[in-house]
């Protein structure tokens, strides 16, 4: 069965999304041991605030693009610092942290809905949406090319951050062992609060590539959340390269299922694929 070229892009643009918000789920959990199903709200934070900066106060693209990285980045640093902080003093389970992850997710997106509004904010894009006419059925927005490639920069940057600075040693090295990481000096307390702070930077690059694509709303995150979830665990979690394969995996399958079957089974599909990836392989596609 070939896909048309059309149902292809719609399945990467869709993917890579995907595949951002699972990098900000293993960026967190490989360094913490927590599940932060907060990430796809961090999108949706990221997203709603370009739509504010950008499309209605007119700032510079740029400095709207930091607005949303230092809006999100704050919000992951304190999600460290007033949650999981205290129970980590606490000495609490890693279980009773990611159940605070989760009200925390419900808390972000009730206060978006009151600090942004209910109704859905249009996002300019900064590039021209003429469509680029690759054939005579098969046309290629230009942000789809930004969004594409500027994950894929993600990518690239968490991978010298993780392989070329100390502070990535660092916080692979909690993640293997926290006691043997404490043992050698390796603060651990600003591990978690820098895993937490870039978990939120990646959603936020993740919302401002995404939103001019399908708008802001304060609703985005829940359903991203799961997807982004089901990329990381599907791809590998403990690779980095492991969230990509787990969204393009995800993202075709969706458009698969949307032109042959219906497009009312998106979330179902994102489990029945969860489900069958973990009875094949259980550790992720790219695991052995």
């Amino acid at each position: 069965m070939l896909l048309p070229p059309q149902l292809i892009i719609a399945g990467l643009q869709s993917g890579m999304v995907y595949a951002i918000i699972g990098l900000g789920y293993a960026t967190v959990l490989n360094s913490t041991g927590i599940l932060n199903f907060a990430q796809g709200d961090f999108l949706m934070i990221g997203a709603l605030t370009i739509a504010v900066a950008y499309t209605a106060l007119h700032l510079p693209y740029g400095m709207a693009v930091l607005a949303a990285l230092a809006a999100v980045g704050v919000v992951g640093y304190l999600s460290q610092y007033l949650l999981i902080r205290p129970l980590r003093r606490k000495q609490a389970s890693v279980f009773s942290m990611t159940m605070v992850m989760v009200a925390a997710m419900i808390v972000l997106e009730q206060g978006a809905g009151v600090v942004f509004g209910k109704q859905e904010l249009p996002v300019d894009s900064p590039l021209p949406e003429t469509p680029i006419a690759l054939g005579a059925s098969v046309n290629l927005l230009p942000h789809t090319i930004y969004l594409v490639t500027g994950s894929l920069a993600v990518f690239g940057l968490l991978y010298l951050f993780y392989h070329h600075t100390n502070f990535g040693k660092q916080m692979y090295a909690v993640g293997v062992d926290i006691n043997a990481a404490r043992a050698i000096g390796i603060d651990v307390q600003r591990a978690n609060a820098l895993a937490f702070t870039l978990g939120g930077l990646v959603a936020a690059a993740g919302g401002v590539l995404f939103a001019p694509l399908v708008g802001a709303h304060w609703l985005m995150g829940l359903p991203l959340t799961l997807k982004g979830f089901v990329a990381m665990v599907v791809g590998s979690p403990s690779r980095l390269e492991g969230p990509l394969i787990g969204g393009l995996v995800l993202g075709i399958a969706e458009v698969i299922a949307f032109r042959y079957i219906s497009t009312a089974y998106g979330s179902a599909l994102a489990l029945v694929v969860l489900l069958v990836v973990l009875v094949v392989r259980p550790a992720g596609l790219l695991d052995k």
